[in-house]
């Protein structure tokens, strides 16, 4: 890999980042509806990263995280299709941002 795509998958973590806490603040605050592009943004950033960390050699160092992860994307997208919306407020504060924030460490921990 090289230091320009190491530095490309560090900035994608970032963005990744920024948008977990602004998505945080639109649940907090009530907005869950239309909020769905938002997380969808989030889980596309998540697949292009672990697609990376594949190709690296580097996905079963963050297996568990991963699994993780995807579990809960799989969770609150069924949530929100179902219209329970504080499930998909509560998920993602008490569940979400944890999963997130541990394969986040684990993945920058990889490219720094």
């Amino acid at each position: 890999m090289t230091n320009k795509t190491e530095k490309q998958v560090v900035d994608l973590l970032i963005t990744m980042k920024e948008g977990v806490n602004h998505l945080e603040e639109k649940l907090s605050s009530g907005e869950v509806k239309g909020k769905l592009y938002l997380f969808a943004d989030l889980m596309e950033a998540f697949a292009a990263v672990e697609s990376i960390l594949t190709a690296d050699g580097k996905v079963n160092k963050v297996k568990e995280e991963v699994e993780e992860l995807r579990r809960c994307f799989d969770i609150i997208t069924a949530s929100y299709e179902n219209e329970n919306f504080g499930d998909v407020r509560s998920y993602f504060v008490f569940s979400f941002q944890k999963a997130f924030d541990d394969w986040f460490k684990h993945v920058i921990k990889e490219y720094n």
